[in-house]
């Protein structure tokens, strides 16, 4: 069972265990809406027979680290034109406050541009600087996103940008 508070997972175990066996448990938490450090994790015991210490776990480093949110220290958009119904170059910068690693399949969304004459497409062209982000992204008209993929690190602390046009 899963207690939010104070963040403790308590399984019984089935069947008895071998001794010096390794198991691996797998389980699916939804992270927080706002960034977060990686909170330090421990495993214990609470059998009568052989109880022990709780024991802190090794993590996995960077963005594989578990229920770390990832935070941009720096997020800028801004646009190329105000006016109704022109083609609109949309900029955005980005900085995160940890690596991210391209192989962890990272899709970042920007949301809330909402009104624009752009029709939805799988495939709207994207440039970026360093090709960080895939060339293309998924644009949704309805919803006023952009997704795009990571495709190479994006290292602590450094800016990334990338644009896009859209229909005002």
């Amino acid at each position: 069972t899963w207690e939010k508070e104070p963040g403790i997972v308590r399984m019984t175990l089935k069947n008895a265990t071998l001794e010096r066996t390794q198991y691996t448990v797998t389980f699916t938490l939804l992270n927080p809406a706002s960034g977060q450090e990686s909170p330090v994790v421990s495993v214990q015991s609470l059998d009568p027979v052989a109880e022990t210490l709780a024991e802190i776990m090794d993590s996995g480093l960077g963005a594989a680290a578990p229920l770390l949110v990832v935070e941009f220290s720096v997020k800028h958009i801004s646009q190329s034109t105000p006016i109704s119904g022109a083609l609109n170059t949309i900029t955005v910068s980005l900085a995160a406050a940890v690596t991210i690693d391209s192989k962890t399949n990272t899709i970042i969304t920007i949301s809330g541009l909402t009104g624009s004459g752009t029709e939805s497409s799988a495939v709207l062209p994207v440039a970026s600087d360093g090709a960080v982000f895939n060339s293309t992204g998924i644009w949704d008209q309805a919803s006023g996103s952009l997704s795009v993929g990571v495709i190479a690190d994006m290292a602590t602390s450094v800016t990334y940008s990338m644009s896009f046009v859209l229909v005002n």
